[in-house]
Protein backbone atom coordinates (compact mmCIF):
# COMPACT_ATOMS: atom_id res chain seq x y z
CA UNK A 1 0.00 0.00 0.00
CA UNK A 2 2.75 2.34 0.74
CA UNK A 3 4.43 1.91 -2.92
CA UNK A 4 1.18 2.60 -4.72
CA UNK A 5 0.53 5.83 -2.24
CA UNK A 6 4.07 6.70 -3.37
CA UNK A 7 2.97 6.38 -7.04
CA UNK A 8 -0.06 8.29 -6.83
CA UNK A 9 1.56 11.20 -4.89
CA UNK A 10 4.30 11.49 -7.64
CA UNK A 11 1.91 10.90 -10.45
CA UNK A 12 0.11 13.83 -8.35
CA UNK A 13 3.18 16.22 -8.87
CA UNK A 14 3.68 15.58 -12.29
CA UNK A 15 0.44 16.10 -13.05
CA UNK A 16 0.84 19.51 -11.23
CA UNK A 17 4.16 20.32 -12.51
CA UNK A 18 2.60 19.47 -16.07
CA UNK A 19 -0.17 21.98 -16.28
CA UNK A 20 2.31 24.62 -14.63
CA UNK A 21 4.38 24.02 -17.95
CA UNK A 22 1.82 22.94 -20.67
CA UNK A 23 -1.99 23.39 -21.81
CA UNK A 24 -3.85 20.40 -20.86
CA UNK A 25 -5.31 20.12 -24.49
CA UNK A 26 -1.74 19.34 -25.90
CA UNK A 27 -2.82 15.58 -24.27
CA UNK A 28 -5.30 14.97 -27.15
CA UNK A 29 -3.61 14.06 -29.95
CA UNK A 30 -5.95 15.52 -32.44
CA UNK A 31 -5.01 19.22 -31.63
CA UNK A 32 -2.02 19.86 -34.01
CA UNK A 33 -1.78 23.72 -34.61
CA UNK A 34 -0.03 23.79 -31.32
CA UNK A 35 2.95 22.19 -32.67
CA UNK A 36 3.39 24.33 -36.32
CA UNK A 37 4.68 27.61 -34.45
CA UNK A 38 7.86 27.65 -35.84
CA UNK A 39 9.61 25.86 -32.98
CA UNK A 40 11.50 22.40 -33.80
CA UNK A 41 8.22 20.51 -32.01
CA UNK A 42 6.64 21.25 -34.99
CA UNK A 43 9.54 19.55 -37.57
CA UNK A 44 9.74 16.73 -35.40
CA UNK A 45 6.02 16.10 -35.66
CA UNK A 46 6.02 16.83 -39.42
CA UNK A 47 8.97 14.57 -39.74
CA UNK A 48 6.78 11.66 -37.92
CA UNK A 49 3.86 12.52 -40.19
CA UNK A 50 5.91 12.15 -43.07
CA UNK A 51 7.38 8.83 -42.27
CA UNK A 52 3.63 7.16 -41.49
CA UNK A 53 3.29 8.39 -45.10
CA UNK A 54 6.29 5.88 -45.89
CA UNK A 55 9.32 5.10 -44.36
CA UNK A 56 8.37 2.11 -41.44
CA UNK A 57 9.76 -0.04 -40.38
CA UNK A 58 12.71 1.66 -41.92
CA UNK A 59 14.29 4.75 -39.87
CA UNK A 60 13.76 7.49 -42.85
CA UNK A 61 11.13 9.44 -44.55
CA UNK A 62 11.37 10.88 -47.82
CA UNK A 63 8.87 13.42 -48.66
CA UNK A 64 11.00 16.26 -46.48
CA UNK A 65 13.99 17.31 -48.21
CA UNK A 66 12.90 15.14 -51.43
CA UNK A 67 14.59 13.26 -53.20
CA UNK A 68 16.97 12.50 -50.87
CA UNK A 69 14.87 12.63 -47.82
CA UNK A 70 15.87 12.50 -44.13
CA UNK A 71 16.56 10.07 -41.09
CA UNK A 72 13.69 10.68 -38.41
CA UNK A 73 16.98 11.32 -36.12
CA UNK A 74 17.40 14.63 -38.52
CA UNK A 75 13.97 15.62 -37.77
CA UNK A 76 14.32 15.21 -34.06
CA UNK A 77 11.43 12.89 -34.45
CA UNK A 78 12.32 10.63 -31.88
CA UNK A 79 13.41 7.75 -34.06
CA UNK A 80 12.10 4.91 -31.29
CA UNK A 81 8.85 6.70 -30.12
CA UNK A 82 7.95 7.18 -34.13
CA UNK A 83 8.70 3.68 -35.10
CA UNK A 84 6.75 2.22 -32.16
CA UNK A 85 3.69 4.56 -32.88
CA UNK A 86 3.86 5.11 -37.13
CA UNK A 87 1.99 2.45 -37.31
CA UNK A 88 -0.70 2.40 -34.67
CA UNK A 89 -1.61 6.88 -34.68
CA UNK A 90 -3.93 7.78 -36.51
CA UNK A 91 -2.72 10.06 -39.82
CA UNK A 92 -2.45 13.65 -39.01
CA UNK A 93 -2.06 12.98 -35.08
CA UNK A 94 0.79 13.64 -32.22
CA UNK A 95 1.65 12.97 -29.18
CA UNK A 96 4.06 15.48 -28.27
CA UNK A 97 1.62 16.29 -25.43
CA UNK A 98 1.98 13.09 -23.88
CA UNK A 99 5.25 12.66 -24.54
CA UNK A 100 6.15 15.81 -22.41
CA UNK A 101 3.36 14.38 -19.66
CA UNK A 102 6.04 10.96 -19.98
CA UNK A 103 8.61 13.04 -19.15
CA UNK A 104 7.61 15.04 -16.36
CA UNK A 105 6.81 11.79 -14.58
CA UNK A 106 9.86 9.85 -15.47
CA UNK A 107 11.54 13.14 -14.39
CA UNK A 108 10.23 13.07 -10.99
CA UNK A 109 10.50 9.27 -10.73
CA UNK A 110 13.86 9.03 -11.39
CA UNK A 111 14.58 11.95 -8.75
CA UNK A 112 12.47 10.65 -5.97
CA UNK A 113 14.43 7.63 -6.32
CA UNK A 114 17.65 9.04 -5.95
CA UNK A 115 17.30 11.43 -3.19
CA UNK A 116 16.03 7.94 -0.66
CA UNK A 117 18.96 9.53 1.89
CA UNK A 118 15.98 12.04 2.67
CA UNK A 119 15.18 11.79 6.42
CA UNK A 120 11.30 11.81 5.85
CA UNK A 121 8.15 11.69 3.03
CA UNK A 122 8.19 15.54 2.79
CA UNK A 123 11.79 16.67 2.42
CA UNK A 124 12.00 14.14 -0.03
CA UNK A 125 9.14 15.09 -2.49
CA UNK A 126 10.17 19.03 -2.02
CA UNK A 127 13.73 17.90 -3.07
CA UNK A 128 12.22 15.62 -5.78
CA UNK A 129 10.55 18.53 -7.36
CA UNK A 130 13.53 20.80 -7.03
CA UNK A 131 15.78 18.02 -9.01
CA UNK A 132 13.17 16.36 -11.58
CA UNK A 133 12.07 20.67 -12.47
CA UNK A 134 15.18 22.56 -12.89
CA UNK A 135 14.59 25.14 -15.43
CA UNK A 136 16.71 24.18 -17.90
CA UNK A 137 14.05 21.03 -17.91
CA UNK A 138 11.24 23.03 -18.70
CA UNK A 139 12.89 25.34 -21.04
CA UNK A 140 13.40 22.70 -23.57
CA UNK A 141 10.03 22.17 -24.17
CA UNK A 142 10.55 23.51 -27.79
CA UNK A 143 12.59 20.74 -28.55
CA UNK A 144 10.78 17.46 -27.54
CA UNK A 145 13.65 14.87 -27.85
CA UNK A 146 15.89 16.95 -24.99
CA UNK A 147 12.89 16.82 -22.87
CA UNK A 148 14.39 13.18 -22.11
CA UNK A 149 16.89 14.42 -19.50
CA UNK A 150 15.20 11.55 -17.22
CA UNK A 151 18.39 9.74 -18.66
CA UNK A 152 20.88 12.20 -16.80
CA UNK A 153 18.68 11.24 -13.66
CA UNK A 154 18.77 7.09 -14.09
CA UNK A 155 22.03 6.97 -15.85
CA UNK A 156 23.41 8.92 -11.92
CA UNK A 157 20.98 6.35 -10.29
CA UNK A 158 22.88 3.61 -12.16
CA UNK A 159 26.06 4.84 -11.17
CA UNK A 160 25.76 5.48 -7.70
CA UNK A 161 25.46 1.69 -6.78
CA UNK A 162 28.70 0.60 -7.24
CA UNK A 163 27.23 -2.77 -7.79
CA UNK A 164 24.39 -1.83 -10.17
CA UNK A 165 27.03 0.20 -12.34
CA UNK A 166 29.41 -2.76 -12.65
CA UNK A 167 26.84 -4.65 -14.55
CA UNK A 168 26.40 -4.27 -18.32
CA UNK A 169 23.22 -5.16 -18.72
CA UNK A 170 22.19 -2.01 -16.46
CA UNK A 171 23.73 0.50 -19.28
CA UNK A 172 22.28 -1.16 -22.11
CA UNK A 173 18.73 -0.14 -21.70
CA UNK A 174 19.82 3.68 -20.70
CA UNK A 175 22.41 3.84 -23.83
CA UNK A 176 20.26 2.04 -26.29
CA UNK A 177 17.32 4.64 -25.44
CA UNK A 178 19.73 7.61 -25.15
CA UNK A 179 21.09 6.68 -29.16
CA UNK A 180 17.21 6.22 -30.01
CA UNK A 181 15.91 9.64 -28.59
CA UNK A 182 19.04 12.23 -29.68
CA UNK A 183 22.81 11.76 -29.87
CA UNK A 184 23.49 14.53 -27.48
CA UNK A 185 21.85 12.72 -24.96
CA UNK A 186 23.76 9.52 -25.51
CA UNK A 187 26.88 11.61 -25.15
CA UNK A 188 26.11 12.60 -22.19
CA UNK A 189 24.72 9.16 -20.18
CA UNK A 190 27.94 7.66 -21.84
CA UNK A 191 29.86 10.24 -20.14
CA UNK A 192 28.79 8.79 -16.69
CA UNK A 193 29.02 5.42 -17.56
CA UNK A 194 32.75 6.33 -18.96
CA UNK A 195 33.01 6.85 -15.20
CA UNK A 196 32.42 3.53 -14.00
CA UNK A 197 34.58 2.45 -17.21
CA UNK A 198 37.65 4.86 -15.83
CA UNK A 199 37.25 3.55 -11.72
CA UNK A 200 37.40 -0.33 -13.42
CA UNK A 201 40.12 0.42 -15.42
CA UNK A 202 42.23 2.11 -12.49
CA UNK A 203 41.31 0.23 -9.77
CA UNK A 204 40.69 -3.58 -11.52
CA UNK A 205 39.58 -5.71 -13.18
CA UNK A 206 40.98 -3.93 -16.32
CA UNK A 207 39.96 -6.79 -18.72
CA UNK A 208 36.76 -7.57 -17.87
CA UNK A 209 36.24 -3.55 -17.83
CA UNK A 210 37.27 -3.02 -21.49
CA UNK A 211 35.39 -6.02 -22.27
CA UNK A 212 32.05 -4.00 -21.26
CA UNK A 213 33.47 -0.95 -22.67
CA UNK A 214 33.75 -2.79 -26.05
CA UNK A 215 30.71 -4.58 -25.49
CA UNK A 216 28.84 -1.45 -24.55
CA UNK A 217 29.78 0.11 -27.63
CA UNK A 218 28.91 -2.90 -29.77
CA UNK A 219 25.34 -2.17 -28.91
CA UNK A 220 25.20 1.38 -29.56
CA UNK A 221 27.35 1.52 -33.19
CA UNK A 222 23.99 -0.71 -34.67
CA UNK A 223 21.38 1.23 -33.35
CA UNK A 224 23.29 4.57 -34.90
CA UNK A 225 23.84 2.48 -38.39
CA UNK A 226 20.50 1.98 -38.72
CA UNK A 227 19.49 5.84 -38.06
CA UNK A 228 21.65 6.57 -41.25
CA UNK A 229 23.85 8.36 -38.48
CA UNK A 230 27.73 7.05 -40.42
CA UNK A 231 27.90 7.63 -44.25
CA UNK A 232 25.33 9.88 -44.56
CA UNK A 233 27.93 12.47 -46.31
CA UNK A 234 27.30 15.56 -43.69
CA UNK A 235 29.51 18.50 -43.57
CA UNK A 236 30.72 21.04 -41.00
CA UNK A 237 28.34 24.09 -40.78
CA UNK A 238 31.08 25.76 -39.01
CA UNK A 239 29.52 27.08 -36.52
CA UNK A 240 30.76 25.21 -33.27
CA UNK A 241 31.44 27.46 -30.54
CA UNK A 242 28.63 29.75 -31.74
CA UNK A 243 26.11 27.79 -28.81
CA UNK A 244 28.23 28.05 -25.59
CA UNK A 245 27.75 27.41 -22.20
CA UNK A 246 28.26 30.90 -20.35
CA UNK A 247 30.97 30.86 -17.72
CA UNK A 248 27.92 32.09 -15.25
CA UNK A 249 24.94 29.97 -16.83
CA UNK A 250 24.33 28.86 -13.09
CA UNK A 251 23.30 32.17 -11.80
CA UNK A 252 22.33 34.22 -15.19
CA UNK A 253 19.50 33.41 -16.97
CA UNK A 254 20.72 35.35 -20.11
CA UNK A 255 16.97 36.54 -20.86
CA UNK A 256 15.67 39.65 -18.84
CA UNK A 257 11.32 38.12 -19.01
CA UNK A 258 12.30 34.93 -17.89
CA UNK A 259 12.68 35.29 -14.08
CA UNK A 260 11.17 36.96 -11.21
CA UNK A 261 14.25 37.64 -8.81
CA UNK A 262 17.52 37.43 -10.20
CA UNK A 263 18.93 39.93 -12.76
CA UNK A 264 20.08 38.59 -16.08
CA UNK A 265 22.14 39.70 -18.52
CA UNK A 266 20.51 41.08 -22.20
CA UNK A 267 19.23 38.39 -24.27
CA UNK A 268 22.34 37.21 -26.60
CA UNK A 269 21.02 36.85 -29.70
CA UNK A 270 19.94 33.47 -29.78
CA UNK A 271 23.54 31.46 -28.23
CA UNK A 272 22.01 31.90 -24.69
CA UNK A 273 19.48 28.91 -25.44
CA UNK A 274 21.73 25.92 -25.85
CA UNK A 275 24.03 26.56 -23.01
CA UNK A 276 20.71 27.80 -20.78
CA UNK A 277 21.90 25.83 -17.28
CA UNK A 278 20.19 27.91 -14.72
CA UNK A 279 19.63 27.14 -11.32
CA UNK A 280 16.85 29.88 -10.20
CA UNK A 281 16.85 31.79 -7.04
CA UNK A 282 15.59 28.20 -5.04
CA UNK A 283 18.31 26.00 -7.01
CA UNK A 284 20.91 28.20 -5.88
CA UNK A 285 19.84 28.43 -2.48
CA UNK A 286 20.23 24.67 -2.01
CA UNK A 287 23.43 24.77 -3.62
CA UNK A 288 24.55 26.70 -1.16
CA UNK A 289 23.02 24.99 1.69
CA UNK A 290 24.15 21.82 0.43
CA UNK A 291 27.49 22.12 -0.20
CA UNK A 292 27.68 24.21 3.18
CA UNK A 293 26.36 20.65 4.91
CA UNK A 294 29.04 18.54 2.86
CA UNK A 295 32.05 20.98 4.07
CA UNK A 296 30.66 21.05 7.97
CA UNK A 297 30.33 17.15 7.62
CA UNK A 298 33.28 16.77 6.15
CA UNK A 299 34.93 18.64 8.44
CA UNK A 300 33.43 16.97 11.75
CA UNK A 301 34.41 13.10 10.47
CA UNK A 302 37.60 13.83 8.50
CA UNK A 303 36.57 12.39 5.66
CA UNK A 304 34.44 12.42 1.92
CA UNK A 305 31.32 10.47 2.15
CA UNK A 306 31.61 7.19 0.34
CA UNK A 307 29.08 8.21 -2.24
CA UNK A 308 31.02 11.58 -3.12
CA UNK A 309 33.88 9.33 -3.48
CA UNK A 310 32.74 7.47 -5.82
CA UNK A 311 31.41 10.48 -7.64
CA UNK A 312 34.42 11.99 -8.20
CA UNK A 313 35.45 9.15 -10.94
CA UNK A 314 32.79 11.61 -13.15
CA UNK A 315 35.36 14.43 -12.68
CA UNK A 316 37.44 13.64 -15.80
CA UNK A 317 34.59 13.10 -18.25
CA UNK A 318 32.76 16.13 -16.64
CA UNK A 319 35.74 18.10 -17.16
CA UNK A 320 35.91 17.25 -20.58
CA UNK A 321 32.44 17.80 -21.41
CA UNK A 322 32.78 21.63 -19.82
CA UNK A 323 35.50 22.63 -21.67
CA UNK A 324 33.91 21.77 -25.07
CA UNK A 325 30.55 22.97 -24.13
CA UNK A 326 32.35 26.46 -23.28
CA UNK A 327 34.45 26.42 -26.02
CA UNK A 328 36.85 29.11 -27.83
CA UNK A 329 34.61 32.21 -26.88
CA UNK A 330 33.92 31.79 -22.92
CA UNK A 331 31.01 34.26 -22.45
CA UNK A 332 29.96 36.48 -19.22
CA UNK A 333 27.25 38.57 -18.04
CA UNK A 334 26.63 38.82 -22.09
CA UNK A 335 29.53 39.41 -23.21
CA UNK A 336 32.97 37.31 -24.76
CA UNK A 337 35.72 37.28 -22.17
CA UNK A 338 38.49 36.19 -24.70
CA UNK A 339 38.64 34.12 -28.05
CA UNK A 340 40.96 31.50 -29.19
CA UNK A 341 41.20 30.93 -32.69
CA UNK A 342 40.65 27.14 -33.42
CA UNK A 343 42.45 25.34 -36.31
CA UNK A 344 40.01 24.62 -38.89
CA UNK A 345 40.59 20.62 -38.45
CA UNK A 346 39.32 20.99 -34.56
CA UNK A 347 36.98 22.92 -35.64
CA UNK A 348 34.74 20.97 -37.93
CA UNK A 349 35.55 17.63 -35.79
CA UNK A 350 34.08 19.39 -32.62
CA UNK A 351 30.78 20.57 -35.02
CA UNK A 352 28.84 17.19 -34.48
CA UNK A 353 28.54 19.02 -30.57
CA UNK A 354 28.00 22.95 -32.43
CA UNK A 355 24.98 23.13 -30.15
CA UNK A 356 27.89 22.49 -27.07
CA UNK A 357 26.36 24.20 -24.19
CA UNK A 358 23.96 21.44 -23.81
CA UNK A 359 27.35 18.91 -22.61
CA UNK A 360 27.08 20.24 -19.35
CA UNK A 361 23.33 19.51 -17.93
CA UNK A 362 25.12 16.00 -16.48
CA UNK A 363 27.58 18.56 -14.31
CA UNK A 364 24.57 20.47 -13.50
CA UNK A 365 22.11 17.64 -12.26
CA UNK A 366 25.17 16.31 -10.33
CA UNK A 367 25.47 19.18 -7.98
CA UNK A 368 22.36 19.62 -7.89
CA UNK A 369 21.70 16.55 -6.41
CA UNK A 370 24.69 16.25 -4.49
CA UNK A 371 23.64 19.93 -3.08
CA UNK A 372 20.56 18.38 -2.34
CA UNK A 373 21.46 15.25 -0.25
CA UNK A 374 23.67 17.58 1.50
CA UNK A 375 20.61 20.21 2.17
CA UNK A 376 19.10 17.23 3.74
CA UNK A 377 20.83 16.84 6.72
CA UNK A 378 19.95 19.93 7.91
CA UNK A 379 17.87 19.91 10.82
CA UNK A 380 15.46 22.47 9.64
CA UNK A 381 15.61 20.69 6.29
CA UNK A 382 12.18 20.59 5.50
CA UNK A 383 11.40 24.68 6.02
CA UNK A 384 15.09 25.22 3.98
CA UNK A 385 13.74 22.91 1.65
CA UNK A 386 10.28 24.46 1.14
CA UNK A 387 11.72 27.89 1.56
CA UNK A 388 14.18 27.39 -1.58
CA UNK A 389 10.77 25.33 -3.54
CA UNK A 390 9.11 28.70 -3.19
CA UNK A 391 11.57 30.72 -4.32
CA UNK A 392 12.01 28.74 -6.94
CA UNK A 393 8.58 28.85 -8.00
CA UNK A 394 8.30 32.71 -8.20
CA UNK A 395 11.43 33.00 -9.37
CA UNK A 396 10.49 30.41 -12.62
CA UNK A 397 7.02 31.79 -13.02
CA UNK A 398 7.50 34.31 -15.89
CA UNK A 399 9.27 31.04 -18.06
CA UNK A 400 6.61 28.63 -16.93
CA UNK A 401 4.06 31.67 -17.86
CA UNK A 402 5.56 31.80 -21.44
CA UNK A 403 5.98 28.47 -22.25
CA UNK A 404 2.64 27.64 -21.35
CA UNK A 405 1.41 30.10 -23.48
CA UNK A 406 3.25 28.69 -26.24
CA UNK A 407 0.84 25.63 -26.07
CA UNK A 408 -2.13 27.78 -26.26
CA UNK A 409 -3.33 27.07 -29.43
CA UNK A 410 -3.80 23.88 -28.02
CA UNK A 411 -7.02 25.28 -27.26
CA UNK A 412 -8.07 25.15 -29.98
CA UNK A 413 -9.05 22.51 -33.13
CA UNK A 414 -7.29 25.20 -35.92
CA UNK A 415 -4.37 23.27 -37.38
CA UNK A 416 -3.18 26.26 -39.80
CA UNK A 417 -2.47 29.65 -38.57
CA UNK A 418 -0.53 30.66 -41.56
CA UNK A 419 -1.94 29.01 -44.31
CA UNK A 420 -5.45 28.66 -43.48
CA UNK A 421 -7.68 29.39 -46.70
CA UNK A 422 -8.43 25.89 -47.81
CA UNK A 423 -7.65 26.50 -51.22
CA UNK A 424 -4.33 25.49 -50.39
CA UNK A 425 -4.87 21.99 -50.35
CA UNK A 426 -6.07 22.83 -54.43
CA UNK A 427 -2.86 24.00 -54.93
CA UNK A 428 -0.56 21.44 -53.84
CA UNK A 429 -2.60 18.65 -55.02
CA UNK A 430 -1.83 20.06 -58.75
CA UNK A 431 1.68 20.28 -57.90
CA UNK A 432 4.24 17.14 -58.52
CA UNK A 433 6.65 19.21 -55.93
CA UNK A 434 6.52 21.75 -53.36
CA UNK A 435 9.37 23.93 -53.15
CA UNK A 436 9.98 26.44 -50.54
CA UNK A 437 12.34 29.60 -51.45
CA UNK A 438 14.30 30.35 -50.31
CA UNK A 439 15.55 27.01 -48.44
CA UNK A 440 16.62 28.47 -45.31
CA UNK A 441 15.84 27.06 -42.48
CA UNK A 442 16.21 30.22 -40.31
CA UNK A 443 13.21 32.01 -42.55
CA UNK A 444 9.00 32.14 -41.67
CA UNK A 445 8.65 28.84 -40.19
CA UNK A 446 5.53 28.90 -39.07
CA UNK A 447 4.56 29.44 -42.87
CA UNK A 448 6.84 26.83 -43.87
CA UNK A 449 5.18 24.00 -41.22
CA UNK A 450 1.89 25.07 -42.62
CA UNK A 451 2.44 24.34 -46.13
CA UNK A 452 4.76 21.37 -45.27
CA UNK A 453 1.86 19.96 -43.27
CA UNK A 454 -0.54 20.44 -45.95
CA UNK A 455 2.08 18.79 -48.36
CA UNK A 456 2.71 15.54 -46.24
CA UNK A 457 -1.23 15.12 -45.94
CA UNK A 458 -1.49 15.33 -49.68
CA UNK A 459 1.90 12.43 -49.77
CA UNK A 460 3.28 15.69 -51.89
CA UNK A 461 7.37 16.15 -51.40
CA UNK A 462 9.10 19.07 -50.33
CA UNK A 463 12.09 19.77 -52.22
CA UNK A 464 13.28 21.40 -49.09
CA UNK A 465 12.92 21.48 -45.16
CA UNK A 466 14.14 22.43 -41.94
CA UNK A 467 16.46 19.58 -40.68
CA UNK A 468 19.43 19.28 -38.30
CA UNK A 469 21.76 18.46 -41.01
CA UNK A 470 21.52 18.61 -44.76
CA UNK A 471 23.10 16.16 -46.64
CA UNK A 472 26.16 17.26 -48.76
CA UNK A 473 24.17 15.80 -51.81
CA UNK A 474 21.40 17.57 -50.77
CA UNK A 475 22.66 20.62 -49.87
CA UNK A 476 24.22 20.62 -53.80
CA UNK A 477 21.14 20.13 -55.35
CA UNK A 478 19.64 22.83 -53.88
CA UNK A 479 22.38 25.40 -54.72
CA UNK A 480 21.50 24.21 -58.24
CA UNK A 481 17.91 24.68 -57.96
CA UNK A 482 19.03 27.96 -56.48
CA UNK A 483 20.94 29.39 -59.64
CA UNK A 484 18.33 27.54 -61.82
CA UNK A 485 15.70 29.88 -59.99
CA UNK A 486 17.25 33.08 -59.85
CA UNK A 487 17.46 32.43 -63.67
CA UNK A 488 13.69 32.61 -63.74
CA UNK A 489 13.43 28.41 -64.40
CA UNK A 490 11.26 26.31 -62.64
CA UNK A 491 10.41 22.51 -63.33
CA UNK A 492 7.02 21.78 -64.76
CA UNK A 493 4.59 20.80 -61.97
CA UNK A 494 6.63 22.24 -58.98
CA UNK A 495 4.80 24.75 -56.89
CA UNK A 496 7.08 27.58 -55.05
CA UNK A 497 5.97 29.07 -52.03
CA UNK A 498 8.00 32.36 -51.46
CA UNK A 499 9.07 32.56 -47.95
CA UNK A 500 10.18 36.03 -48.22
CA UNK A 501 8.00 37.02 -51.46
CA UNK A 502 10.10 37.81 -53.35
CA UNK A 503 10.73 36.11 -56.97
CA UNK A 504 13.23 36.99 -59.72
CA UNK A 505 12.32 39.28 -62.48
CA UNK A 506 11.97 36.57 -64.97
CA UNK A 507 9.12 35.35 -62.53
CA UNK A 508 7.44 38.14 -61.29
CA UNK A 509 4.61 38.31 -63.57
CA UNK A 510 3.69 34.64 -62.24
CA UNK A 511 3.06 35.18 -58.55
CA UNK A 512 0.38 35.03 -56.68
CA UNK A 513 -0.98 35.70 -52.94
CA UNK A 514 -3.12 33.48 -50.99
CA UNK A 515 -3.24 34.18 -46.82
CA UNK A 516 -0.61 36.80 -47.36
CA UNK A 517 1.74 34.51 -48.84
CA UNK A 518 3.59 34.79 -51.84
CA UNK A 519 3.35 31.44 -54.47
CA UNK A 520 3.96 30.55 -57.86
CA UNK A 521 1.46 27.78 -59.00
CA UNK A 522 2.71 24.99 -60.51
CA UNK A 523 2.57 24.63 -65.00
CA UNK A 524 1.77 21.43 -66.57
Amino acid sequence: MRRLGIAALLLLTSGLVFLAWMNPHVLDPRRVGWLLDGQDRGQAWLGFYAYQQGGWPGMRQHLLLAPEGAPLLLTDSLPLVSWLLAPILPLGWQWAGWWLLLCVVLQLSFAWALLDRASGLVPRLIGTVLLGALPMFFARAPHLSLCAQWLILWALLVYRDPYTAERLSAWLPILGLAALIHSYLLLIVASIWAGVLLRGVVTGPRLATLARGVLGIAWVVPLLWVQGVFGAGFESSRTYGAFPLALDAWINPANPDLTALLPSSPNIMENWFEGFNYLGAGGLVVLALGLGAWLWRTGQTGGLDPELQRLGWLIPGFLVLTVVAIGPHPWWRGEPVFAWRLPPLLRDALDPVRASGRLFWPVTYSVMYVALIGAMQLRAATLALGAALALQIVDTAPMLAQLRYTSLRASFPARYHRARDPRWDALIARARQVDLWPADEGRGLPVQQDISARAVALGKPLGFNYVARVPVGARRRLAREAAAFAAGRVPAGHLVVLIDGKAPRPLRRRVRYLDGIAYIPARP
